[in-house]
């Protein structure tokens, strides 16, 4: 649950961006399924650029280190975004 709007930090207008409006009617002709689809190859694909980039900045963890840290960093990224 995104925190009261009284908390939040106010919306900087110069991140948003506008999304293509033919863009938007591909996506409106998507089944729930392939939404969900697309969604999942989105996060899987984050994870995996998010996994490289920490392999590379620490070639001595483990699987399992790098495992929870793009894990931790998914998490902060979600806390953050409302």
């Amino acid at each position: 649950m995104p925190p009261p709007a009284s908390t939040r930090p106010p919306l900087d207008w110069r991140k948003i961006e506008m999304i293509d409006p033919e863009m938007v009617e591909i996506m409106r002709r998507k089944s729930p399924a392939q939404s969900i689809a697309m969604m999942s190859d989105a996060n899987e694909t984050m994870r995996s650029l998010i996994a490289a980039r920490l392999q590379t900045e620490h070639p001595h963890w483990t699987i399992e280190e790098v495992r929870v840290a793009v894990a931790r960093r998914m998490i902060d990224a979600a806390n953050h975004s409302t």
